[in-house]
């Protein structure tokens, strides 16, 4: 034999070689991995690649969309609202509370969970029971709640409570919003938790393999805003993620269509906090009403200002544009 065959005889057997040891090694990998078969569905590859979807609920929910609007606030509201004492109160065009505390009050987070109410504020707020704690912000030591219509409504402007704590972690000043239902469609059938985390999964590429889900709770997201201001709220999937890094955020989805919505709580709070400040800076003292239980008189233009220099010293601290 020559040569030359002898030699394409050993590179033939050294690919038939190579092609035996690759397809072992891949066989030995699809094993460690646990690989799906290729007509596994979405929700068995997201389970295998997912932590914490045992825990998510299950059962089929149903909710309504709700259109609603910002409360213009009544005379029984106001009443109500004067009687609460400690507090020196202007209302903005009749849908805007800022309240400073004469003596700070303390209250108490240390056992409130995310979406349960701050019992420590019961008769310190006006409809203090329809409001759940979110977030605390660091930064700028601002305590936020959010309204709740059966089910939490999230990052609306209409429909917050955001407490200014002092260093000692009292309340010494805070501004409240608040919807009012308007409307409300038949309750409809919502996809579950799990349809949400696939597609922050899938669609998004925001859960990433090795990801843990550790929370999530249905609530409100303002859907659409029509010309005279009233809002459509939907049915809204709050899922709470820990990735590699352990670093926790919470994300947004669509309970009915599945949209994702993008939602940074530190820039709805500049935002909030910012359009608060503009409308106190354009108000007058004829397009507000004063509520105070202190003896002294009080000038409705200073308590303007000092609202003023109070938001503006919020944003600069929280590093926004004044």
């Amino acid at each position: 034999m020559q040569w030359g065959q002898i030699k394409t005889l050993f590179i033939i057997c050294f690919l038939i070689l190579d092609v035996f040891l690759i397809m072992q090694f891949m066989d030995s990998r699809e094993s460690e991995l646990g690989l799906l078969p290729r007509d596994s569905t979405n929700e068995e590859y997201l389970r295998l690649n997912v932590n914490g979807l045992d825990d998510l609920l299950d059962e089929v929910r149903r909710a309504p969309l709700i259109t609603a609007s910002r409360n213009n606030f009544s005379e029984e509201d106001l009443s109500t609202l004067d009687a609460i004492p400690n507090q020196e109160k202007i209302i903005i065009n009749e849908n805007i509370i800022f309240s400073k505390l004469i003596t700070p009050v303390e209250i108490n987070l240390a056992d409130v969970d995310k979406g349960a109410p701050v019992e420590s504020l019961q008769g310190k707020l006006l409809n203090s029971g329809n409001y759940t704690f979110w977030e605390k912000d660091e930064d700028t030591n601002i305590v936020i709640l959010f309204q709740n219509m059966g089910l939490p409504i999230y990052f609306n402007k209409n429909g917050v409570v955001l407490i200014q704590l002092n260093d000692d972690d009292e309340m010494v000043s805070y501004i409240q919003t608040e919807m009012v239902e308007k409307n409300k469609s038949e309750e409809k059938v919502l996809g579950k938790a799990i349809d949400a985390v696939s597609t922050l999964y899938h669609n998004q590429g925001i859960i990433k393999s090795g990801d843990t889900v550790l929370d999530n709770e249905l609530g409100y997201h303002n859907l659409v805003t029509s010309s005279d201001g009233e809002q459509v709220l939907n049915p809204t999937w709050r899922i709470k993620v820990e990735n590699g890094n352990e670093e926790e955020q919470n994300y947004f989805v669509n309970g009915i269509e599945g949209h994702y919505y993008p939602r940074e709580w530190n820039s709805f709070l500049e935002e909030t906090i910012t359009e608060f400040l503009e409308v106190v800076k354009l108000t007058t003292t004829d397009n507000i009403e004063l509520l105070s239980v202190s003896e002294e008189e009080i000038d409705k233009a200073e308590l303007i200002d000092e609202m003023i220099a109070q938001l503006t010293t919020t944003i600069g601290n929280n590093g926004v544009e004044k």
